[in-house]
């Protein structure tokens, strides 16, 4: 029973430690302007945390990024199919104009028509 208070314990140590570093970083972010001149303290202060920043986010920008990345590939999959199918109906209806253009010129030259009503302008 005393292990589990103490755990208890440290995690709220711990998450309170977190919350007053956060609100540090929140009130340090919103007293510097950038039109004033930093101290050496402010400086390094502003550098380091620019550079955790930096190796924190870092990880997660790539994950956002991949996960972006899958979603515009399936995105453009499914375009690829839509394409590859509308290029299959084309190529059935070009066969098929092509046979009933063949048809139409047999019938022409059967009939012994030189013009039809689809040839005037």
């Amino acid at each position: 029973m005393r292990r589990k208070k103490k755990d208890m314990k440290l995690k709220y140590i711990v998450l309170l430690g977190m919350a007053f570093i956060a609100l540090l970083f929140v009130i340090f972010s919103f007293t510097l302007k950038e039109d004033r001149n930093l101290n050496k303290f402010e400086w390094l202060v502003k550098d380091s945390v620019i550079a955790i920043e930096r190796v924190v986010l870092y990880p997660f920008n790539y994950v956002v990024d991949k996960v972006g990345e899958f979603f515009e590939l399936r995105d453009i999959r499914e375009k690829y199919e839509v394409l590859k199918n509308s290029l299959n109906r084309v190529d059935s209806i070009e066969a098929e104009n092509k046979l009933l253009r063949k048809e139409l010129e047999d019938m022409k030259e059967e009939l012994n028509i030189s013009h039809t009503l689809t040839e005037y302008e």
